[in-house]
């Protein structure tokens, strides 16, 4: 989903710069930033009600994190011309109080593989790869799959995952790659020259 809170229907189509979205086909003309520099796919864990304490299956479940967002994720106070840019202050400080939260609202990740939604098989960068940070939805109990939130790739490899680039290349991204290298590897028309990761 690229750089952004997700699918959700307050986050308009200019902020949704991901390689996919939500109302509106992304073809190759669309990829500015180059084919090579945008992720399309990443590994998720597929889960089902498991995973012990702090492992990447446990942390893939999404927690109902309503409460996390801030004047950001509300539509109501923003000025015209939509949201700030996300920080990677505000990304923290949303992982922060996601690991914060004991209620899992969503268990089975992964389990619906053809459902393209955040909580199901999508993902955005907000998260580095193999966060230490739980997945949170920004998005009301019981409706965790097609809400926007923080929703990470995840591996059961040590160090990172494999990730599709839109140019066909698998590439290894490292769980300690520069958040900034990995939201502009996330959106598709940024104009970042990204360079080595």
């Amino acid at each position: 989903m690229g750089p952004n809170t997700g699918f959700r229907a307050d986050v308009n189509q200019g902020q949704q710069n991901g390689a996919f979205n939500r109302h509106e086909r992304v073809d190759f003309a669309a990829i500015s930033d180059g084919t090579s520099n945008v992720i399309a796919a990443s590994e998720r864990i597929t889960t089902d009600q498991g995973g012990a304490p702090g492992s990447q299956e446990e942390l893939s479940r999404v927690r109902n994190g309503a409460g996390v967002k801030n004047q950001w994720a509300n539509p109501r106070a923003w000025a015209r011309g939509g949201p700030p840019a996300i920080t990677e202050q505000d990304a923290l400080n949303w992982a922060i109080g996601g690991a914060a939260i004991t209620s899992i609202n969503g268990n089975r990740v992964g389990d619906k593989w053809f459902h393209g939604e955040p909580g199901r098989t999508a993902f955005n960068t907000l998260l580095t790869p193999n966060s230490e940070f739980p997945n949170v939805s920004f998005h009301c109990s019981g409706c965790h799959y097609d809400g926007g939130g923080m929703i990470g790739a995840r591996s059961k490899h040590t160090g990172g995952v494999h990730t599709l680039m839109c140019d066909g290349a698998v590439r290894f991204i490292s769980e300690n790659i520069d958040w900034t290298t990995y939201q502009a590897l996330g959106g598709r028309n940024g104009g970042t020259e990204i360079g080595d990761f």
